[in-house]
């Protein structure tokens, strides 16, 4: 036969002979979750703003330090390049002047050996020891370049070298203190003496080569 159940007031439970049993109340909170402020909120927060902080002082000092770096690099470059700066960019020449005066350098003219090409030469020899070098340089750059110097090589009949001699254009009164004007053609004689060590045979052939010292 079933059991009949039969409930009192919301906080008792009733059975046929049987003690009324109390239920336990139970409170609902309905309030607003918004006006929960956790700790942990908290407490993360106050963590995260030093590392906020010693976040934005590393990015601060790296790019300082690449910055630094990129002018140290930039420097370098203009040394290296100055004079050719200077041709190409003639507004930049006082920034280069400036740059050249705290790195103990010299501003010139442009020195592009491969721009340089020997037109024609010729060594003819005049009287004993003494020949005279006739050379043609051509500027094939686009813009003036430096005097560059020769090396003049004379050679035996097996083309062996005999007598190597530099010629430097501070020499030469035509080449000192001048310039490869773009797209010229400057001839020049240069009286070579020559002594010619006494074993050696005479000489046969010569090589003419242009070069920046």
């Amino acid at each position: 036969m079933p059991t009949d159940l039969s409930r009192g007031p919301a906080d008792e439970v009733r059975a046929p002979g049987f003690p009324s049993i109390a239920l336990p109340k139970f409170e609902l909170n309905t309030g607003d979750a918004s006006d929960a402020q956790p700790e942990r909120a908290t407490f993360m927060r106050s963590q995260s703003e030093p590392s906020t902080k010693r976040s934005l002082a590393i990015r601060t000092v790296s790019s300082l330090v690449a910055l630094a770096f990129f002018a140290l690099l930039l420097g370098q470059v203009s040394v290296h390049d100055r004079d050719r700066l200077a041709a190409k960019a003639p507004a930049f020449k006082p920034l280069l002047q400036a740059i050249c005066e705290l790195a103990a350098c010299q501003l010139g003219l442009p020195r592009e050996i491969e721009s340089v090409v020997i037109d024609s030469s010729s060594f003819v020899k005049i009287k004993a020891e003494v020949y005279k070098l006739n050379v043609t340089l051509k500027n094939t750059a686009s813009t003036e370049l430096a005097m560059p110097s020769l090396e003049l090589t004379l050679t035996d009949s097996q083309d062996q070298t005999i007598v190597r001699r530099v010629i430097a254009a501070t020499e030469i009164d035509v080449l000192k203190n001048s310039a490869l004007a773009t797209g010229s053609d400057l001839s020049v004689s240069v009286p070579v003496s020559v002594k010619l060590p006494s074993n050696s045979e005479r000489v046969s052939g010569y090589r003419l080569l242009a070069f920046y010292p």
